[in-house]
């Protein structure tokens, strides 16, 4: 011990500001008080203040009551909106700051009497998936439309082009123009439409390749697609689904049309198009999970062999039914506080069938401000999926209908009414693999011409999408010969992601049988229906007449 007194040595461990407690959008009706929360937490502990997008006024606790008093923030950071007018509406940024640094959240207000019109842009055309060779050149197309006029970005691998590279060129209608590919150039590129309405976006994968088409591939042309269904008519409307019946473009284009996808918009939900059914088959659709007392958007594509159609008109705005009389003269403060404190843990799925899964999910902080909770899942990368689930002592759900062979992100949050809490973490789950249940389409045959042999081209696009039920990794190739004293097959198998192959060797004067199918884990799918190709006899290969006999 050393004489003369003792001293303590404190050391300060700087914590970042993190926001524990997000906002929620929220709809009002005029003349209504709303409460946005924003919970933070820190060493040490961060200032709050909140911004209303667009205006410089910042707002912090304890301040006086800006704006004829209807404007507050208390002390644990909730900011109070008191007699709310339709010019309110908008999105309001939560900042919290420290000298550890900082972090900021936002959340939509959206006031019934604001308009519902301003809608994110849509793309009517966007880029399709596609395979070409080295040197090629790429165009990946994104016809726009919208109220401002949107402006247009492209992604690559989720990273914006920033236009340094002399091959890559934007051209006046929106295309991406790559030159001379190579083979850095793969990768999913994304088209973005932005406006001050919010943006949409639309992936394709480009793959370069040696042996990919060896030009710019043929867009369908617009004849070829199938013209817009008419405009949407809403004929059902309850607190969580919305029923839709319209009519069908006389114009199918080049083929029949085969399904209908659904898109929907809403403020309140997000600042951009989401797909909320595909593969509809019918012109009357029940599009289910979504939130109720809210204001919803929608428009109808039809699809067919060659792509999509451009886009219905807008349906005419519908609000989902109001909240249930058990949401009546609740304190929504603190409803939104206590379901911000719950905590959902999601337990690993279970796989049921190749379509279906089971998830349960534990709560660690109980509430008694929950009326069930919402189960979202998307495949990979996807637009997610709603499926509401009662308050049950169980806490578990089936999710069916699944595509097979596809891995999907699952997440689970609680709900009240109109109120939601956080997400759980999010969990993967991959539905098993089963051979494809369609063959591949277009399969085309093609006789070539090769140096001392007779060759023919076979090509082919992949089965639907609903169909592969999995991951292709190859396809088989089949030529069957026949003539009547013997037996021809001349066999291939090559990459999932090689769409044609040359097959020679094939034997002059003999009728050739050639069928195509898809290779999953599970096996080996249906197999494409026969097309015939007759190898001909070459003029050069032609019996030689007898010469004469010399005597």
């Amino acid at each position: 011990m050393h004489a003369g007194g003792t001293g303590t040595l404190c050391r300060f461990a700087a914590e970042a500001a993190q926001i524990v407690i997000r906002p929620r959008d929220q709809i009002s009706a005029p003349g209504r008080t709303v409460t946005f929360l924003c919970g933070t937490k820190g060493n040490p502990p961060p200032a709050v203040f909140w911004q209303r997008e667009g205006s410089q006024i910042l707002l912090f606790p304890s301040q006086p009551p800006s704006q004829s008093g209807r404007f507050s923030v208390s002390l644990s950071g909730e900011l109070t909106i008191t007699d709310v007018h339709a010019e309110d509406s908008g999105y309001y940024i939560c900042q919290a700051i420290s000298v550890a640094g900082s972090i900021l959240t936002k959340a939509l207000l959206e006031v019934e009497n604001a308009p519902s019109d301003r809608v994110p842009p849509i793309i009517r055309q966007g880029p399709a998936n596609q395979t070409l060779a080295l040197g090629a050149t790429a165009q990946l197309q994104c016809h726009v439309m919208g109220n401002p006029s949107p402006s247009i970005q492209w992604e690559k691998d989720g990273r914006r082009i920033l236009g340094n590279d002399a091959r890559i060129s934007l051209m006046e209608n929106g295309t991406l123009q790559i030159t001379v590919l190579q083979e850095t150039d793969s990768g999913v590129y994304t088209c973005v439409a932005s406006s001050s309405s919010g943006e949409t976006s639309w992936s394709g994968i480009l793959t370069v390749k040696e042996g990919g088409a060896p030009s710019v591939p043929q867009v369908s042309e617009p004849i070829q697609l199938p013209g817009p269904p008419q405009k949407p008519i809403v004929t059902d409307v309850t607190r969580n689904s919305v029923t839709l019946t319209w009519q069908p473009n006389p114009h199918e284009g080049g083929a029949a049309v085969t399904s209908y996808i659904i898109e929907a918009f809403s403020q309140s939900a997000g600042s951009t198009w989401q797909t909320v059914a595909d593969l509809v088959k019918t012109e009357k659709h029940t599009v289910s999970g979504l939130y109720p007392n809210t204001i919803y958007l929608f428009i109808v594509r039809a699809v067919n062999a060659y792509g999509l159609s451009d886009p219905s008109p807008i349906s005419e705005p519908v609000r989902t039914q109001d909240v249930s009389p058990t949401g009546q003269g609740v304190d929504h403060r603190q409803v939104q506080r206590e379901l911000g404190e719950v905590a959902v843990q999601l337990q690993e799925p279970t796989v049921l069938t190749a379509s279906s899964v089971q998830v349960a999910w534990t709560v660690d902080r109980q509430s008694q401000y929950i009326q069930g909770y919402r189960l979202l899942y998307r495949p990979t990368g996807g637009s997610w999926l709603v499926q509401d689930v009662k308050a049950a002592p169980e806490r578990s759900a089936v999710i069916a209908d699944l595509r097979k062979g596809t891995e999907y992100e699952v997440k689970i949050r609680p709900y009240f009414d109109e109120f939601q809490g956080m997400d759980s973490q999010p969990l993967l789950v991959r539905t098993p693999e089963e051979v494809p249940s369609a063959p591949p389409q277009s399969v085309t045959v093609v006789t070539v011409k090769l140096s001392n042999s007779s060759s023919i081209s076979v090509s082919w696009e992949p089965p639907p999408a609903e169909a592969q039920n999995g991951i292709i990794q190859e396809y088989r190739v089949w030529c069957l010969g026949n003539d009547t004293q013997s037996r021809y097959h001349v066999n291939k198998t090559v990459e999932g992601d090689v769409m044609t192959t040359v097959l020679k060797g094939l034997l002059p004067g003999i009728l050739y049988q050639v069928e195509v199918a898809a290779v999953t884990s599970a096996g080996v799918g249906a197999r494409s229906q026969p097309v015939s190709v007759l190898m001909k006899l070459p003029a050069e290969q032609a019996p030689a007449r007898p010469s004469p006999r010399r005597t």
